[in-house]
């Protein structure tokens, strides 16, 4: 026990100094912060004209949709703010970085994760429950069940990036772990429902966006143990998932720094 707590304290040190390497450009810090904060009003500001215009839409309204928003950015905030290196995992191998991380005495996955913090996510982590407590009519009950799923959102979200990234590595392809990420973000904007079965499919099975950010949602207006249980192991499937893939591919990783080149 006392050694797990021990690599737990390693990588809370090295989550610390990520923070205050990110935090030492203080300009370029708010800058970011700002940034993600006005695109998230924007679109705020978007889906409001939407609803304005058509009213419900197969059961979501301008309140599900800003509490959609909230869950989304709490959870893609969290993992894209200080865990942002699970979203350049390929890009790592191929600009040597992750040979550097594999010399060194602790696991490479997790010091990889941890090595950097962006503005822009924290950004989206200080927007979400700010819209939460602002729009999404919360109660201690609906708060608490709003943590899970935001949390639960964030784990599919980092399982889903280490798998894709992982293929990226074997594979030697970045291009295919970036579109991974865009697509599953780009997605998880959206209310699952609004779409026709096959879309609704490809969101649930093939990019799993709607772990991300809708069923959360469901969860809080209509929650149930059964599709509680139906997310956390969503979750901890796709995390399984995503650090075996991610052995995998050190299994058969061959350098590709750039000094390595004959």
């Amino acid at each position: 026990m006392s050694r797990v707590w021990g690599r737990v304290g390693v990588y809370r040190r090295l989550l610390a100094n990520s923070w205050l390497e990110a935090y030492s450009q203080r300009t370029a810090f708010w800058m970011g912060v700002g940034a993600m904060v006005t695109n998230n009003v924007a679109w705020i500001v978007i889906w409001a004209f939407f609803f304005d215009e058509v009213g419900t839409v197969r059961g979501w309204d301008g309140d599900k949709i800003r509490l959609l928003l909230a869950i989304l950015a709490t959870a893609s905030g969290l993992v894209l703010g200080f865990f942002s290196n699970v979203r350049r995992l390929a890009e790592l191998a191929d600009t040597g970085e992750l040979d550097a991380a594999l010399a060194l005495p602790i696991s490479t996955l997790p010091y990889l994760a941890c090595r950097q913090v962006r503005p822009a996510g924290v950004g989206d982590l200080a927007f979400g429950p700010i819209l939460f407590l602002l729009a999404a009519n919360p109660t201690p009950a609906r708060t608490a069940t709003y943590l899970i799923g935001a949390l639960s959102g964030a784990a599919v979200l980092v399982g889903f990036l280490i798998l894709i990234g992982s293929v990226g590595i074997r594979y030697r392809n970045d291009v295919v772990s970036d579109q991974g990420f865009q697509a599953i973000l780009l997605f998880a904007f959206y209310p699952v429902d609004i779409f026709g079965p096959l879309a609704r499919f490809f969101m649930y099975v093939v990019i799993p966006a709607g772990f991300v950010s809708a069923v959360p949602v469901r969860l809080v207006e209509e929650f149930s143990f059964g599709l509680l249980a139906l997310q956390l192991s969503v979750a901890c499937v796709l995390l399984a998932a995503g650090v075996a893939t991610f052995n995998w591919a050190m299994r058969h990783y061959t350098s590709g720094a750039a000094w390595s080149a004959a």
